[in-house]
């Protein structure tokens, strides 16, 4: 981004690096902790996968083989929807409340929520009553990545948010070391439904740790209000309530794309999906009429009128909406993948999910520090995070191969889980650095709501990709895994098209130059 074409005050855009503390680690820690706790809760509906084929509700049909599921693939899969349906709308409210509240009390309300919830899971009778305790869990957990995030812009300075994101953000692995053992435990005594009381009460525990850190008197000013984005964001309204022509996408390209983006698919399945067809139209038009008010009216002064006409808030958006799906395939497939394809039970399957989220781990950790490495050896932050991004995109290109690996071994999972384990490192490489890059594009009070948006994008993208894994996993895997496997270089190459100069990078007296 260019020091002519910045629409963000340099004063205000979050490349200045916060004062160093060690006491950042531990934040860190607490993020680590938290997120590593929402995926434990996210995960649990995919570890008791086999046990539910017991549940009258479900609608497994015993006289067929583990191919031809179609009532309890569809069932599996709508749970899966709402849960991410719940989980993306409420993303778009997440980061403005967070940035609202601050994020000591924002991250609070929102795992408190998610705890209760997934506890509430315990209590189902059928798919309905999954479904709506997936809703509100969805809604609790939209806020963890947003005042993570959050936390970490105000903690850490640039060149170490890649390497704090990707940490922290490796929860979403460490949560599989835990998870089979401890559902593994709950529900071999006490039955599925105690595998849901487990993992909530830790969330539980995390809130009364959380409450008793003094974040705010630790980190002066962490705590913003909407008057503090507002005055960071003022400096984009000083062209009379427009935004110079580099730094927005005209109104008709807008609506374009998010009808484009939530229409289709609604007129694809309209003839057979007509409830599937309303939402996903509703998905398009309703967010499109809304960008269309917008671009019409032209409001002063307004942060969402600046946020919604930013080309980087798209190019995160789109990133996120196109990968997400990938890595809440991983989550919620992967012990089915290797359930029916290898005759593998929780049990069996546990060394080979847990390698996956190992090299996770490491791929989440390198890729957010690789980026890092090559600001602080020469590269401009817009070379450093996207090599880091091109980096990850090409290793997931070998996903193609998993459904081969069923015919080449077909008693040995270990070539599929490998692949799969390389191309989940890659996501999570991938992902430390598009989180950071919303760092990068705006004020650290505005974070949280750019990372909302983009979560709500990622979370329709990954319910239109469950609709697509649901529908042709047992049947048409090849598909499934190719859609997945060429994602990632599609992601990049919009990214780089709508923002070819991303960050600025400070020269030697501290003072911001073009990137």
């Amino acid at each position: 981004m260019s020091t002519q074409s910045a629409s963000l005050n340099h004063q205000s855009v979050t490349a200045s690096a916060p004062q160093s503390t060690n006491i950042r680690w531990f934040v860190c820690a607490l993020l680590f902790a938290a997120t590593t706790i929402n995926y434990m809760d996210r995960s649990v509906f995919s570890f008791i996968e086999p046990l539910l084929h017991s549940a009258p509700f479900m609608g497994w049909n015993i006289h067929a083989d583990q191919f031809h599921q179609s009532v309890f693939d569809n069932n599996y899969g709508n749970v899966i929807i709402w849960f991410q349906i719940a989980y993306g709308v409420a993303f778009l409210f997440a980061g403005r409340i967070i940035d609202k509240l601050g994020t000591k009390v924002g991250y609070a309300c929102a795992i408190g929520i998610w705890a209760v919830s997934s506890m509430s899971h315990s209590l189902v009778a059928s798919v309905a009553g999954f479904c709506i305790a997936r809703v509100f869990l969805g809604i609790g957990e939209s806020g963890n990545f947003p005042a993570a995030i959050k936390a970490t812009t105000e903690w850490f300075p640039v060149k170490e948010r890649g390497k704090a994101v990707g940490i922290f953000n490796s929860g979403t692995c460490a949560s599989f070391f835990l998870a089979p053992k401890l559902i593994g435990f709950a529900t071999g005594h006490y039955g599925w439904r105690a595998a849901f009381i487990a993992t909530g009460s830790l969330g539980m525990i995390w809130l009364i740790v959380w409450l008793s850190f003094p974040y705010n008197r630790l980190r002066s000013g962490s705590a913003q209000t909407q008057t503090n984005i507002d005055a960071d964001l003022a400096t984009q309204t000083a062209y009379g309530g427009n935004i110079p022509e580099e730094h927005r996408i005209y109104a008709p390209a807008l609506v374009a794309l998010v009808l484009l983006f939530g229409s289709l698919p609604g007129g694809f399945m309209l003839s057979q999906h007509a409830s599937y067809a309303i939402l996903f139209l509703l998905l398009g038009f309703v967010p499109g009429l809304c960008l269309l008010l917008l671009a019409i009216v032209k409001p002063q002064k307004s942060v969402l009128y600046t946020t919604l006409f930013h080309k980087g808030t798209y190019a995160f958006a789109i990133g996120k909406g196109l990968t997400d799906g990938v890595w809440w395939f991983y989550l919620f497939y992967l012990p089915q993948i290797l359930n029916r394809n290898y005759g593998l039970d929780l049990k069996h399957a546990y060394w080979f999910i847990v390698t996956v989220y190992v090299v996770s781990t490491v791929g989440s950790i390198f890729g957010g520090s690789l980026s890092g490495w090559l600001m602080g050896h020469g590269y401009s932050v817009n070379n450093g995070r996207k090599f880091a991004m091109l980096f990850m995109a090409v290793l997931v290109l070998p996903l193609i191969l998993v459904p081969h690996m069923g015919a080449l071994f077909p008693s040995n999972p270990w070539p599929a889980t490998l692949i799969i384990a390389l191309a989940a490192a890659a996501h999570q490489g991938w992902s430390a650095n598009l989180f950071s890059t919303p760092g990068d594009m705006f004020p650290s009070t505005a974070v949280s709501t750019i990372v909302g948006i983009g979560g709500a994008f990622g979370a329709v993208g990954g319910a239109c990709f469950t609709w697509i894994v649901k529908r042709n996993l047992s049947l048409h895997p090849l598909l499934v895994f190719s859609v997945a496997a060429l994602a990632y270089v599609i992601a990049l190459a919009i990214f780089q098209l709508l923002v070819p100069r991303l960050g600025v990078k400070a020269d030697s007296t501290g003072e911001p130059q073009a990137a």
